[in-house]
C-alpha cells in the first residue's frame, strides 16, 4: 500500500472565480544568506519547493522538503529558514473574494509526491505564458490551485455538508444513467444494500424516497433542457428517460403545472412545483 502523503493544517482560500496574477517567478535559489523575514501586504503566494527547511507563519511552523507545495496569505509574518540551498518556483496572486464568503480549504504545506514535477513544470509554463497570454495564464494558475485542494471525502459536499457515502454514490449513478430505466431495487443491489435501507438513507439525507428523487432529477433536467436548448420535446423526453411522449407530458404537467410546450415558450415564467 502506498503511504499517504503529508498534508499540514489547512487555510481557507476563495477559489470559485479565477484569481488575479500579480507576478510569476522563474526559478530562484534561497538559503545562501540566512533566514528570510517579510510580510506580503495584499497578495497570496504559492511556492513549490526544491530543497529543505521550515516556514513560520505568525509563529506556526511548517517544515518543508523537496517536492512540497506551500501557500501563504496576506498580512502574515513569514520567516523562511533553509537547511540547504532551496529553489522556489512561485506565483503571487490575489483570489477574488465572494460576497457570501465562500472558500475552500487548502493545505498550508503538502507533499505532492510524483505530482510535484509535472505541477512544477506547469507553473513554470504559466510564468512564460503570462507575458504573452495573461488570461490563459490565469486559467492555468487557477487550475493548479484547484489541484492543490484535497478532494472532498466520499459523502462530503463542497459546502461542508455531510452526506452518507452510499447516498452520494447512488446520486452519481442516477445522474449518469438518467436517460435509462432505473430500477431502485437493482440500484440498491449494485450498492450492496437493500431497497428498504437505501430508501431510509435517502429519507435521512434529502427527505424523499429514491424513486421520488429520480423523478425530481428527471424533471429538473427536462426543465433545464426546455429552457436552454433547441432540442425537440421528443428528444428531451428521451434524454430524461421518459421516452413515451404522453407519459412525459403528464409528468411535466404534474410537476410544473404546465405542459412542456408552455414551459418552452415562457421560460421566464416561474413554473408551479
Amino acid at each position: 500500500m502506498t503511504p499517504a502523503l503529508f498534508r499540514s493544517a489547512c487555510h481557507a482560500i476563495p477559489l470559485t472565480r479565477p484569481p488575479s496574477i500579480l507576478r510569476m517567478s522563474g526559478r530562484r535559489t534561497h538559503g545562501r544568506h540566512g533566514a528570510e523575514r517579510y510580510r506580503l501586504d495584499r497578495f497570496w503566494c504559492l511556492n513549490l519547493f526544491q530543497g529543505e527547511g521550515e516556514l513560520s507563519i505568525d509563529g506556526d511552523v511548517f517544515p518543508f522538503h523537496h517536492g512540497y507545495a506551500g501557500i501563504t496569505w496576506p498580512d502574515a509574518d513569514l520567516v523562511y529558514t533553509f537547511r540547504k540551498p532551496t529553489v522556489k518556483t512561485w506565483a503571487h496572486f490575489i483570489p477574488e473574494t465572494e460576497p457570501d464568503g465562500r472558500a475552500v480549504d487548502i493545505p498550508v504545506m503538502q507533499d505532492l509526491g510524483r505530482e510535484f514535477e509535472p505541477l512544477r513544470a506547469e507553473l513554470q509554463r504559466v510564468s512564460s505564458l503570462y507575458r504573452a497570454q495573461p488570461e490563459r495564464a490565469v486559467a492555468r494558475l487557477w487550475d493548479i490551485l484547484w489541484q492543490l485542494v484535497p478532494e472532498q471525502p466520499s459523502g462530503r459536499e463542497a459546502g461542508g455538508n455531510w452526506r452518507h457515502p452510499i447516498v452520494a454514490r447512488a446520486m452519481d449513478e442516477i445522474d449518469m444513467h438518467l436517460a435509462e430505466t432505473i430500477e431502485v431495487e437493482a440500484l440498491a443491489g449494485e450498492l450492496g444494500v437493500s431497497q428498504t435501507h437505501l430508501n431510509r438513507l435517502f429519507k435521512a439525507a434529502v427527505e424523499t424516497t429514491v424513486g421520488d428523487y429520480i423523478r425530481g432529477r428527471r424533471m429538473e433536467t427536462a426543465l433545464h433542457l426546455l429552457h436552454h436548448t433547441t432540442m425537440s420535446i421528443k428528444q428531451i423526453a428521451w434524454q430524461v428517460g421518459i421516452p413515451d411522449a404522453q407519459h412525459f407530458n403528464k409528468a411535466v404537467r404534474r410537476q410544473f403545472g404546465q405542459p412542456p410546450s408552455a414551459l418552452r415558450t415562457n421560460p421566464d415564467e416561474k413554473p408551479v412545483r
